[in-house]
């Protein structure tokens, strides 16, 4: 689907915050200019896309100096990075897929990363195979489909796994070809946690937490990456890239090259998410519907493929470490107001080893992992 061109009212909305800013009014007043128009947005947004980019208010108001963007994604979700709104849009929407973009990962690090993953599967299958394997325990790894062992159709993807953090414990074991891999993965590695780590303060803060409360539930903390490639399918109506699912982890930053693929489900229909250069989609997983005891809930979504195009996305999944004790927050938890714990407490090992084992059967485990059955 197209961004489309904002209607009169927004438009009236963004000249008056403008010149609200420019005359340095109240941030209480411009903040409530800022509150109607992303209300409007909201209320429309359940047919419509809306990109709004604050960059260019961001000198103006301190309520930007956090997070620069707002990307309220079609048919998925109304989800605004911005810490005063996130509890606005979390009570509209429980699911939760958003795009970002002045997300602070460099666009020459997007670019490189993208090359270089693209340059592994196009060399030859002698030197990729080196790193084959289907053990899902190995923190480095290239296989197929999802979990070759367990699955009865498999996916047409193709799949290099890597372990990023802490980089000093896995970049040893990446591939030394290309030459650029390990230093350009690293980077981008890196930047990536960034924006994450900036992320989870705001969602932290939108369930009415301390900024830092979600962070310090993951343990010593954990970071995959995938790099997947999606070659083009003579019959891409027989399969999939990925079947429809649910991310295990806690939240996913995933780069897309110029190819769609992606899709989410919304109102009983399969909606895709087109790519739009030098920006993210992320989403939240499994993890973060239980640490916020559904709140937030994790978005089912699929990959699909092409007749002649082949696709390449990068997604990055956050996680606990996997002796992290999961479970839903303390504070979140209120039996007098009828909000009792929906989830029992679990390692994070102890859910991913379920998660695995499925192999896609069912669009998500989580349901095993409930206290009690409504």
């Amino acid at each position: 689907m197209d961004l489309i061109e904002p209607t009169l009212s927004i438009s009236l909305l963004m000249h008056a915050l403008f010149m609200a800013s420019s005359r340095q009014v109240h941030e209480q007043f411009t903040f409530n200019l800022l509150t109607n128009l992303l209300d409007l947005l909201c209320f429309l947004s359940d047919t419509l896309i809306f990109f709004l980019d604050f960059t260019l208010f961001k000198p103006f108001f301190s309520v930007f100096s956090r997070l620069h963007s707002v990307f309220i994604v079609s048919h998925c979700v109304s989800f605004v990075l911005l810490q005063r709104r996130l509890c606005y849009v979390r009570s509209k929407c429980y699911c939760c897929m958003f795009q970002i973009k002045n997300h602070g990962v460099p666009e020459e690090t997007i670019k490189q990363m993208m090359n270089v993953g693209r340059e592994f599967f196009h060399q030859s299958e002698s030197e990729r195979v080196k790193h084959y394997s289907a053990d899902t325990k190995k923190t480095t790894r290239l296989s197929t489909s999802f979990n070759v062992s367990k699955e009865k159709v498999s996916n047409w993807r193709d799949f290099l796994r890597l372990h990023c953090y802490p980089i000093e414990d896995f970049i040893n074991e990446w591939p030394s070809t290309p030459v650029s891999f390990r230093e350009v993965t690293a980077e981008y590695a890196t930047s990536v946690r960034a924006l994450v780590l900036t992320l989870l303060e705001a969602i932290s803060e939108s369930l009415g937490l301390v900024k830092d409360r979600v962070s310090n539930t993951l343990g010593k903390h954990g970071q995959h990456m995938a790099i997947n490639y999606y070659p083009p399918c003579p019959q891409p109506e027989l399969t999939y890239g990925l079947p429809g699912h649910k991310d295990a982890n806690l939240i996913t930053v995933l780069l897309q090259d110029e190819v769609s693929g992606l899709q989410v489900f919304k109102d009983g229909k399969w909606i895709a998410v087109n790519p739009v250069p030098n920006t993210f989609i992320v989403n939240l997983g499994d993890q973060m519907q239980v640490i916020s005891n559904d709140k937030y809930k994790s978005v089912l979504h699929r990959a699909v493929v092409n007749i002649d195009k082949e696709r390449i996305s990068i997604p990055t999944f956050y996680c606990p470490s996997e002796d992290a004790m999961i479970g839903p927050t303390q504070e979140l938890i209120n039996e007098e107001e009828d909000s009792p714990a929906i989830y029992r407490n679990f390692t994070y090992a102890e859910y991913f080893e379920k998660f695995w084992d499925t192999a896609f059967a069912t669009e998500s485990c989580i349901d095993s992992f409930k206290a009690f059955t409504a």
